[in-house]
């Protein structure tokens, strides 16, 4: 099921409406899409998960932090991140026997300028 990602602050943030966890916990998976991303420079991905009680608190659960490599196209291009998780134990639920809500939320930004120095 497509969620819709928004843009909020700066900040990428997607609801993922409910989600019904076991009592052992869940592996929450996730996918990012990076769009018009320029040629030969690093992009640094930060990734964050938080669990919301049913009066709106936000408990953070998680954060992933990496570097996506450069592309080498002649262009600004779209790159889709995957196989981004997350751990949901069990014993952290605060629903309170409704269904478990997470809020994510993705900040990215070039690691590099790509400055080039031209010789004469």
């Amino acid at each position: 099921m497509e969620r819709q990602i928004t843009l909020e602050g700066g900040r990428l943030v997607c609801d993922l409406g409910g989600l019904r966890i076991e009592e052992d916990g869940q592996v929450l998976e996730c996918r990012l899409h990076l769009t018009e991303i320029l040629p030969e420079r690093r992009v640094a991905v930060a990734v964050s998960v938080a669990e919301c009680s049913p009066e709106g608190e936000e408990y953070p659960r998680g954060m992933r932090m990496f570097t996506v490599p450069p592309h080498h196209g002649p262009g600004a291009q779209d790159l889709l991140l995957e196989g981004i998780s997350f751990l949901l134990p069990g014993d952290l639920d605060v629903s309170r026997g409704g269904p478990r809500r997470v809020a994510l939320r993705a900040e990215a930004h070039y690691v590099d300028e790509n400055g080039r120095c031209l010789l004469p």
